[in-house]
């Protein structure tokens, strides 16, 4: 769009009528929305400090936008009733969420809100998200070390040990469909063990 100066991130609703963009806009840097009608609309403008650090579109070709403060807004309708969120975590295909605030575990699906106590170990990595939206995944450690897989589905949450200790490193490669959860050892003396976890 001749409306946008530069472009750093660039997403399509699922429909294919509306692309999502991360960049210098007409009212500063932020995210906006790009029309089939080729209207151009900020959905967030960051203040000094800040970044847009994701972009979903929800299944009704809604985007939602997270700026670095943690908030996540929702076109049309203003900020998400969650705290904010760090680390946190935006699905590009569903527009599903997945972030910590200073006491607790959020998942947002669906228009749904989800709690879970937080507990007492460091994410690592990126979190995934199932295809259906129904589960999230990411790793995390104890602070001995220990992996853990933390997965949480409404009403349910997970916490898997992982088999290596904290000299392994490990990776989340994702969900198969909806219910398998793979995880893989990029690296070191177990290089190449796959791991996988079936939650239905």
């Amino acid at each position: 769009s001749s409306k946008m100066g530069s472009i750093s991130q660039l997403l399509w609703s699922p429909d294919g009528q509306a692309v999502g963009m991360v960049g210098r806009g007409p009212d500063g840097e932020g995210a906006y929305v790009w029309d089939r009608d080729g209207n151009v609309s900020p959905l967030v403008i960051a203040s000094a400090n800040e970044t847009v650090t994701g972009l979903g579109f929800s299944e009704a070709n809604i985007l939602l936008a997270a700026p670095s403060s943690g908030r996540v807004l929702e076109q049309g309708q203003g900020m998400l009733p969650l705290p904010a969120l760090s680390p946190l975590f935006l699905d590009r295909s569903r527009a599903d969420i997945l972030g910590e605030s200073a006491n607790d575990v959020f998942f947002w699906t669906e228009g749904k809100k989800l709690a879970f106590d937080r507990p007492d170990l460091k994410w690592v990595g990126r979190a995934a998200f199932s295809a259906n939206g129904q589960m999230a995944a990411i790793l995390s450690q104890t602070m001995g070390g220990q992996w853990q897989l933390l997965t949480y589905a409404d009403g349910q949450h997970l916490q898997i040990s992982l088999l290596f200790d904290g000299k392994t490193t490990y990776y989340l490669l994702g969900f198969l469909g909806s219910h398998w959860i793979m995880v893989t050892v990029p690296s070191g003396e177990h290089a190449g063990t796959y791991a996988w976890w079936v939650q239905g």
